[in-house]
Protein backbone atom coordinates (compact mmCIF):
# COMPACT_ATOMS: atom_id res chain seq x y z
CA UNK A 1 0.00 0.00 0.00
CA UNK A 2 2.51 2.68 1.07
CA UNK A 3 4.91 1.51 -2.51
CA UNK A 4 1.38 2.77 -4.36
CA UNK A 5 1.28 6.12 -2.51
CA UNK A 6 4.20 6.48 -2.84
CA UNK A 7 4.11 6.15 -6.68
CA UNK A 8 1.19 8.66 -7.07
CA UNK A 9 2.40 11.24 -5.20
CA UNK A 10 3.28 13.97 -7.92
CA UNK A 11 6.80 15.25 -7.96
CA UNK A 12 6.37 18.46 -5.82
CA UNK A 13 5.15 16.23 -2.58
CA UNK A 14 8.42 15.50 -1.35
CA UNK A 15 8.15 15.26 2.15
CA UNK A 16 5.26 13.09 1.99
CA UNK A 17 7.61 10.92 0.01
CA UNK A 18 10.01 11.40 2.94
CA UNK A 19 7.40 10.32 5.50
CA UNK A 20 5.87 7.37 3.62
CA UNK A 21 10.14 6.34 3.29
CA UNK A 22 10.25 6.59 7.18
CA UNK A 23 6.77 4.51 7.16
CA UNK A 24 8.51 2.01 4.98
CA UNK A 25 11.55 1.63 7.11
CA UNK A 26 9.55 0.67 10.39
CA UNK A 27 7.29 -1.59 8.45
CA UNK A 28 10.82 -3.31 7.56
CA UNK A 29 11.77 -2.89 10.82
CA UNK A 30 9.03 -4.80 12.10
CA UNK A 31 9.19 -7.51 9.49
CA UNK A 32 12.64 -8.15 10.88
CA UNK A 33 14.18 -6.94 7.69
CA UNK A 34 16.93 -4.71 8.90
CA UNK A 35 18.66 -4.55 5.83
CA UNK A 36 15.56 -2.96 3.70
CA UNK A 37 14.19 -0.90 6.81
CA UNK A 38 18.04 0.73 6.59
CA UNK A 39 17.69 1.62 2.85
CA UNK A 40 14.70 3.38 3.40
CA UNK A 41 15.79 5.11 6.39
CA UNK A 42 18.89 6.67 4.37
CA UNK A 43 16.71 7.57 1.91
CA UNK A 44 13.94 9.38 4.03
CA UNK A 45 17.03 10.90 6.01
CA UNK A 46 19.12 11.90 2.74
CA UNK A 47 15.10 13.37 1.42
CA UNK A 48 14.25 15.24 4.43
CA UNK A 49 17.80 16.96 4.38
CA UNK A 50 17.59 18.12 0.90
CA UNK A 51 14.03 19.94 1.10
CA UNK A 52 14.26 21.02 4.97
CA UNK A 53 11.77 18.66 6.76
CA UNK A 54 12.76 18.53 10.10
CA UNK A 55 9.67 16.25 11.62
CA UNK A 56 10.72 13.90 8.60
CA UNK A 57 14.19 12.98 10.22
CA UNK A 58 12.71 13.08 13.62
CA UNK A 59 10.57 10.15 12.27
CA UNK A 60 13.86 8.56 11.22
CA UNK A 61 15.45 9.37 14.50
CA UNK A 62 12.77 7.88 16.65
CA UNK A 63 13.78 4.33 14.72
CA UNK A 64 17.51 4.25 15.91
CA UNK A 65 17.08 2.41 19.05
CA UNK A 66 15.12 -0.29 17.10
CA UNK A 67 18.31 -0.51 14.44
CA UNK A 68 20.78 -0.52 17.50
CA UNK A 69 20.58 -4.15 17.63
CA UNK A 70 21.46 -4.86 14.08
CA UNK A 71 24.60 -2.35 13.72
CA UNK A 72 26.32 -5.29 12.02
CA UNK A 73 23.65 -5.58 9.28
CA UNK A 74 24.68 -3.64 5.96
CA UNK A 75 23.40 -0.06 6.37
CA UNK A 76 22.57 -0.32 9.85
CA UNK A 77 25.79 1.57 10.95
CA UNK A 78 25.29 4.31 8.24
CA UNK A 79 21.65 5.47 9.59
CA UNK A 80 22.33 5.21 13.41
CA UNK A 81 25.56 7.52 11.81
CA UNK A 82 23.19 9.72 9.73
CA UNK A 83 20.77 10.14 12.75
CA UNK A 84 23.43 11.31 14.92
CA UNK A 85 24.48 13.60 11.95
CA UNK A 86 20.73 14.83 11.87
CA UNK A 87 20.60 15.18 15.44
CA UNK A 88 19.02 18.97 16.21
CA UNK A 89 21.19 21.93 16.84
CA UNK A 90 24.37 19.22 16.33
CA UNK A 91 27.15 20.80 14.47
CA UNK A 92 30.08 19.14 14.47
CA UNK A 93 33.64 21.73 14.72
CA UNK A 94 31.73 24.31 12.94
CA UNK A 95 30.29 22.29 10.46
CA UNK A 96 27.43 24.27 9.00
CA UNK A 97 23.95 22.38 8.39
CA UNK A 98 24.44 22.77 4.99
CA UNK A 99 27.06 20.81 5.05
CA UNK A 100 26.01 18.51 7.14
CA UNK A 101 22.99 17.25 5.38
CA UNK A 102 26.14 15.80 2.26
CA UNK A 103 27.25 14.10 4.59
CA UNK A 104 24.29 11.63 4.85
CA UNK A 105 25.06 8.79 2.47
CA UNK A 106 23.23 8.27 -0.66
CA UNK A 107 20.74 4.87 0.03
CA UNK A 108 20.59 1.36 -1.62
CA UNK A 109 18.16 0.67 -4.10
CA UNK A 110 14.86 -0.05 -1.63
CA UNK A 111 12.92 -3.68 -2.31
CA UNK A 112 9.35 -3.10 -2.73
CA UNK A 113 7.29 -4.85 -0.33
CA UNK A 114 4.78 -6.21 -3.29
CA UNK A 115 7.77 -8.41 -4.58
Amino acid sequence: MLDEGQRLLPADRDKTRAVFLAYRAKSHLDLREPDFAAAAALEALTLSHRIGAPRCVQLVRELTPRFAPHAAVPGVAEVLAASRWSSPGHHAHGVSRQAECRLVPAAPQLRSSTT
